[in-house]
């Protein structure tokens, strides 16, 4: 063994010192520094990157989801664009801080019972697990999605789950389907078309929206407030 790994930690710092004051130049001291220690520095680097990588990610995924909206066989400018309106447009409506309670919009969904391709197939997959993990909130598809997802019994009934002003603004957009499970026609969508906050803000174009909410619902009040704000929408 060295004899200088024989001497006490505070000999072998003294000892470090002196050999790094002796070189010539900051060149010469960073020189030494790096060949003689490059190993525990890297190593010191890695673990302080790998720590903040951790917190971020802790930070980033720790937040309470308020409202998980699904688009289903249509897509608006905004999912199109990027440009994240409806999400900025919710936070606002729901009284969230955007950062530790969030919103959610996905879609690029294909839901079509009598086309089963890969993408449909993997579509239904992923929305059935958010139902079944009662993530899901609410809807903006088109009507082969709606009549579909309440022939499997997906769907709230609007008669019965919007309070009564909310649903006379509602009762002429009301569209009504037969539940697969109990066989009775209800009403499980809210034709959005020509409503100026999906024409002039989300712009679907000649797509025709369909709102809809999920039947196990998390936040069924959010979803409300959701569908309100559609409707009395003004610029």
């Amino acid at each position: 063994m060295a004899s200088g790994y024989t001497d006490k930690f505070s000999v072998r710092v003294k000892k470090e010192r002196e050999k790094i004051k002796n070189q010539k130049g900051f060149k010469a001291k960073a020189s030494y520094i790096w060949d003689y220690y490059k190993v525990p520095i890297l190593s010191v680097i890695i673990g302080v990157v790998a720590v903040i990588s951790i917190v971020r990610s802790i930070r980033a995924n720790n937040y309470n989801t308020s409202l998980y909206v699904s688009y289903v066989n249509c897509v608006s400018v905004d999912l199109r664009d990027g440009t994240k309106i409806l999400d900025q447009k919710l936070t606002n409506w729901l009284g969230i801080d955007g950062v530790n309670d969030r919103v959610s919009v996905d879609g690029y969904y294909q839901i079509d019972p009598d086309t089963l391709t890969e993408e449909t197939y993997a579509s239904s997959q992923k929305l059935s697990v958010l139902i079944v993990a009662k993530n899901s909130d609410c809807y903006i598809g088109d009507e082969v999605f709606t009549n579909a997802w309440a022939n499997s019994g997906y769907l709230m009934d609007f008669n019965e789950f919007l309070p009564a002003e909310l649903l006379s603004k509602v009762s002429d957009r009301l569209i009504y389907c037969v539940d697969g499970e109990s066989g009775e026609e209800k009403a499980v969508g809210i034709d959005l078309d020509g409503l100026p906050f999906i024409t002039d803000v989300l712009v679907f174009g000649e797509q025709r929206p369909i709102f809809s909410v999920v039947a196990n619902a998390p936040h069924p009040d959010n979803c409300i407030t959701f569908l309100e704000h559609i409707i009395d929408y003004e610029e």
